[in-house]
């Protein structure tokens, strides 16, 4: 963590982007790959990145085809297998799951983040961020993985946003 500059209260630095923190490569089953829904929003890409900067295969799931093969072509990995997919839609993602590259971790990043734009929809936004999370967490269970793969092995990405939520979002 960066030193407070001078003045500054303690705490007060933040970094730029996001960090992640993806587990020590031994830890991971190499028969295996993580998933990523999201994979083309803000936190995704950046998860996608770090994984394949340390060899690790990737199945990338979002909802735009062109934002997916922009993914791709931005990485040229031949870890990196990309699956359009709405986030409600938990047999799409299962059979992904179970698919060529066995799926052993899932980190979900799928969400709809703008306050605003929550207050003019907020069904989409519990369809997406509470009905889609759902969605994953079955794809999850109903899938080949190892039995005691579930539920130790999905990441929930969230926000602080949802502490004394005043908005759709908040409350999504």
């Amino acid at each position: 963590r960066p030193a407070p500059t001078r003045g500054a209260a303690k705490d007060t630095a933040r970094p730029v982007s996001p960090q992640v923190a993806i587990p020590p490569t031994n830890d991971v089953n190499n028969s295996g790959c993580f998933a990523v829904t999201g994979a083309t929003g803000s936190l995704g890409k950046v998860v996608v990145a770090e994984l394949l900067s340390r060899n690790l295969p990737v199945l990338a799931f979002g909802q735009s085809e062109g934002r997916l093969q922009a993914l791709h072509t931005l990485h040229q990995s031949p870890l990196l297998e990309t699956v359009v997919c709405d986030i409600g839609d938990w047999v799409t993602m299962r059979d992904a799951f179970n698919g060529a590259q066995s799926v052993n971790r899932i980190i979900h990043a799928a969400a709809l983040k703008r306050v605003g734009e929550s207050y003019a929809n907020p069904t989409e936004y519990i369809r997406v961020n509470l009905v889609g999370t759902q969605a994953v967490l079955i794809a999850a269970q109903k899938a080949k993985l190892r039995p005691s793969s579930f539920p130790r092995r999905v990441l929930f990405v969230s926000s602080d946003k949802a502490v004394a939520a005043h908005n759709p979002y908040g409350a999504t």
